[in-house]
Formats: structure tokens, C-alpha cells, sequence
């Protein structure tokens, strides 16, 4: 076995851990954004990006070399990214659903976009079951430990994270996977990608903030006369979002006599 060989087992588990936790981290931000109704959505993205993957490798049979592994792992990275970057600008409103068909197009919208990075999960596996094939039982067990770990992995991440920057992060993997098998000019893209999303989670400019439904208690309670926001407490199940307002009062068992 050679050695680019060898390293593709790492790609497939780094791969795996980045695509799971990416699904996960998505079914969080839905339930935030949307309600938790629509987090169910993010497991038919995902089984759509694979199977069209599948779909697209039975055309075009040589997109299973495995030195489109490299280029795979980048446009993992890069879909993770653009794809929450863009399904948070779709104006998706499941209030409008019943009398406006053009939402209809928006969860279209939601599937196309999110769909990507699966796609190239998708097409990492392939490749890499294609070339090294006699080893599949090795690379069954990396892409099942990815998985496993990414699904833990993410848990901490959000502890420590907002589902937003965690996006960013788990695009880094699969950017460290590219970097084991690339040549020079691969390598030094991968840099400073990985240099680029860890900008966008130190920083954590406005354009990443996550957009929420006009319906949320959240968004509805910042309508009132001089609302402030004031701090969000997170955690892998939750999100608490305190704000204050002149126009708010509360004094329960207080009587108004």
C-alpha cells in the first residue's frame, strides 16, 4: 500500500466527522431559526447530496479517481461554509406557506444549497472505495468512526460555540484532509482557507449571525418599545436569548387593585 494510500483512510475519517457534524450542527440552527418541525428536513438534505452524488459518479465514472480526492475535500470545506452562509439569506416563512407558493421554492432552495457538502462526502467515499477497494472493510470502519466522532465532537464544539461558528469549524477537517494528500499549491489554498474560517470564528462578523423567523418570541419580543438584547446562553440542546424593554412588565401574584 502506498502512502497516499494509507493517508486516505485519515480523509475518509476527517471527511465523515465534518459531514456528520455538519448534519447535526444543521438540525440545531433549523430549530433555532425555523422551529424544531423543520430539523427533521436535514436528514432528506443529506440522503439527497449522497444519492445525487451516486447518481452523478454512474454518468461520469472517472470523477472516482483518486486524485479527485483532493479537490473533493476542498469543495467539502468550502460547501459547508457557503452553504449555511446562503441558506441563511433564503426568506424562507413557513407562516406564508399556505397561500404563497413561492416558499415552496425557498425549501427548494434549502435542499439545492444544503445538499452540496453531502454531495461531496459522497464523492470522497466512492473514490476512495473505487481506488483502494481491497481494503474496504478498513474504509468502512474510517468513515463509521468519522461519523461517530463528529457526532460526539460536535456536542463539545457547541458547548463552547454558537451553532454558527461551529459551521466554520468543521469545515477546518476536511481542509486538514486536503492538506495530507495535495501537492503545494493545494496545500498552501487549504492554509489559508483553514486561516479564513478561523477569522470568521474568532471575529464572528454580523453577515454570519443567524437569521431568525420573524415569528420567533425572540425576534417578536425586540419589536417592543426600546428592546435591547442583552446576552445569549447556549449550549448543544438549548439556546436562551435575555433582552430587556421599557414597555415590558412582569409581577407575577402582584395585585392590580
Amino acid at each position: 500500500m502506498t502512502a497516499t494510500n494509507s493517508k486516505i483512510f485519515f480523509v475518509v475519517f476527517l471527511c465523515s466527522f465534518s459531514s456528520l457534524a455538519y448534519e447535526i450542527t444543521l438540525t440545531r440552527i433549523f430549530s433555532i431559526s425555523l422551529w424544531y418541525h423543520f430539523a427533521f428536513m436535514i436528514i432528506s438534505i443529506a440522503m439527497l447530496g449522497y444519492g445525487a452524488s451516486g447518481t452523478v459518479l454512474s454518468l461520469y465514472p472517472k470523477l472516482k479517481e483518486q486524485t479527485n480526492i483532493k479537490m473533493y475535500s476542498i469543495f467539502l470545506s468550502i460547501g459547508i461554509s457557503l452553504s449555511y452562509l446562503i441558506s441563511n439569506q433564503i426568506p424562507f416563512d413557513p407562516v406564508r406557506l399556505s397561500w404563497e407558493k413561492t416558499q415552496l421554492l425557498y425549501i427548494a432552495l434549502y435542499y439545492a444549497v444544503l445538499s452540496a457538502p453531502f454531495f461531496f462526502t459522497g464523492l470522497i467515499i466512492a473514490a476512495a472505495f473505487s481506488s483502494i477497494s481491497e481494503k474496504s472493510g478498513l474504509l468502512y470502519g474510517s468513515d463509521l468512526l468519522g461519523a461517530g466522532a463528529g457526532s460526539i465532537g460536535i456536542l463539545a464544539a457547541m458547548t463552547v460555540a454558537e451553532p454558527e461558528r461551529a459551521v466554520f469549524m468543521l469545515a477546518i477537517p476536511a481542509l486538514i484532509a486536503s492538506v495530507m494528500i495535495s501537492g503545494n499549491k493545494l496545500k498552501v489554498l487549504s492554509i489559508v482557507l483553514i486561516l479564513s474560517n478561523l477569522s470568521l470564528i474568532f471575529f464572528k462578523p454580523a453577515f454570519i449571525n443567524l437569521r431568525m423567523s420573524q415569528y420567533k418570541g425572540l425576534e417578536m419580543a425586540l419589536r417592543f418599545p426600546g428592546a435591547e438584547h442583552l446576552k445569549t446562553y447556549f449550549s448543544p440542546f438549548s439556546r436562551i436569548d435575555t433582552f430587556k424593554s421599557p414597555a415590558v412588565r412582569f409581577a407575577p401574584g402582584l395585585s392590580l387593585r
